[in-house]
């Protein structure tokens, strides 16, 4: 269980959505990233989406014969632990559960090189912008999220809850279930968010 902070942009002229802005707290990316993602299974997933998906050529240009898997290990699972905006395994993570269904907008995001998208973006590459929330949310705005997470049993200096996959309340769970179901709600949630927040 996890709470959100959202900020919505709507036109009123037009009746559309401008962007939205979701904040997920640091110790929440650090273990959705750093721990449920980290994974060979995940890792296998985002080499079989670029190989059989996008097409790409995955084998080290280099002389080392690495395989997709074992250069895809070579990056970091996130900049400063918790941005995914860069060349990491959580950028191409991401981008991946979009290029298997989305792959002309999506697959250039997960090349191991730099490869423009046909909006003329080019992403998971180098260190990141790594975005402030600050810049984006208000200190009241914080301050309704910590009040949130308290009113729902959840410690806001943690912004996260681990639960049994039973249901039932408190307890933890650390199998391949649980991940799946996160990760599934999460790429929804994000999917949803139209602009989605700046480190994606």
């Amino acid at each position: 269980q996890l709470p959100l902070l959202t900020k919505v942009y709507i036109n009123p002229r037009e009746l559309y959505i401008v962007k939205i802005y979701i904040y997920y707290h640091d110790n929440f990316l650090k273990y959705f990233f750093g721990d449920k993602l980290n994974t060979d299974q995940s890792r296998a997933f985002v080499c079989d989406v670029m190989e059989n998906t996008c097409g790409f050529n995955t084998t080290s240009p280099d002389g080392e014969n690495l395989t997709c898997v074992e250069r895809f290990e070579r990056l970091p699972m996130a900049h400063n632990e918790v941005y995914v905006d860069g060349n990491s395994q959580g950028c191409r993570m991401v981008h991946a559960a979009f290029a298997h269904s989305n792959p002309e907008q999506h697959c250039p995001h997960i090349s191991f090189d730099p490869m423009m998208d046909p909006k003329g973006l080019i992403k998971c590459q180098g260190t990141g912008d790594h975005l402030d929330p600050s810049t984006l949310f208000s200190p009241e705005d914080f301050d309704f999220y910590d009040e949130y997470a308290r009113l729902n049993g959840i410690d806001p200096s943690m912004g996260h809850r681990e639960v049994p996959t039973d249901g039932s309340d408190g307890g933890t769970d650390g199998g391949e279930g649980l991940a799946r179901r996160i990760w599934d709600w999460f790429v929804e949630t994000i999917t949803r968010a139209g602009n989605r927040r700046a480190w994606l």
